[in-house]
């Protein structure tokens, strides 16, 4: 997904775990564009990336798989002093958003 020229980073997060486990029964992605997107433009972004996101999905359970519905774009995800997402803030942050996908 980073490879996209539009995209500058994302992370893939549980949206619904069983117990305590690492298993996720749903996930989703945070896209954070490049570029801020205008309102109503979200619709054709992911069109673009989304054949990215289907040849990723190859490599996961199809319970884990990305559907369209559970792509969240972003302004700006926190990152750690490495320059990767840092995933728990990430999480938290956005734990609004993540929750109503699993109410969906």
């Amino acid at each position: 997904m980073v490879k996209h020229p539009d995209v500058r980073t994302v992370v893939m997060l549980p949206v619904q775990k069983i117990g305590l486990e690492r298993y996720a029964l749903r996930t989703c992605l945070l896209i954070e564009p490049c570029t801020k997107l205008n309102p109503g433009t979200e619709e054709g972004f992911l069109e673009n990336i989304w054949p990215l996101i289907e040849d990723s999905n190859k490599n996961y359970r199809v319970e884990a798989r990305i559907h369209k519905s559970h792509v969240i774009f972003v302004e700006k995800l926190p990152m750690t002093a490495k320059g990767t997402v840092a995933r728990s803030p990430a999480s938290s942050e956005f734990a609004r958003e993540i929750e109503a996908l699993e109410k969906a």
